[in-house]
């Protein structure tokens, strides 16, 4: 099997970006990328900053498993939930898997956010602080996705979409399983 820096080169739909930072042992090709939002990229390395079209900055952190870009760029990682201002600072210790922030969250502020730990419980940022969502039970279907629309959306990964509304969560099954992401249209 060809090195994945071969493979995309190969395909010539992908372009290889390379880092042109400071850490130049962290030039040359990710093993994992995990997430993308905006020109942030979550990888097994951290995360990643896209400029222009050909320059890929190492932003930071280690093992981020989602990003959200919107408003203050958020990461969720093994080690905690952290929001980008004068460095990397963060909100919350434990393992996350998923974050996301509401699109209309305007730049340098949020307007909501949503953050899901390894356990399965979630947390909301409103009214300008982090809190566990307790109308959600922990134990339920593990969310891999969170969107925003007229309410929170949510995805889990047994294929059950979930709506947060007048202090509960509802949820249906759509009958497919293994999912990945979500998409709200506006």
């Amino acid at each position: 099997m060809p090195a994945r820096s071969e493979m995309c080169i190969r395909d010539r739909n992908w372009t290889v970006l390379e880092s042109k930072g400071k850490d130049e042992d962290r030039t040359g090709t990710i093993e994992e990328v995990r997430a993308i939002d905006g020109d942030f990229v979550g990888t097994d390395d951290g995360v990643y900053r896209v400029h222009g079209d050909d320059d890929l900055e190492h932003a930071g952190l280690s093992d981020v498993r989602d990003v959200a870009a919107v408003g203050v760029p958020l990461a969720a990682t093994d080690d905690g939930l952290y929001k980008l201002g004068n460095g990397w600072m963060e909100l919350s210790e434990g393992r996350f898997d998923v974050v996301a922030a509401d699109p209309r969250s305007n730049p340098g502020s949020l307007s909501r956010a949503h953050a899901v730990s390894s356990d399965g419980s979630v947390y909301e940022y409103a009214d300008g602080e982090w809190h566990e969502d307790e109308t959600r039970s922990a134990g339920a279907d593990r969310i891999v996705a969170v969107g925003y629309g007229e309410q929170v959306y949510a995805v889990t990964e047994t294929g059950t979409v979930e709506v947060a509304g007048d202090g509960e969560w509802r949820g249906r099954s759509i009958g497919v399983r293994n999912v990945t992401g979500l998409a709200v249209p506006r």
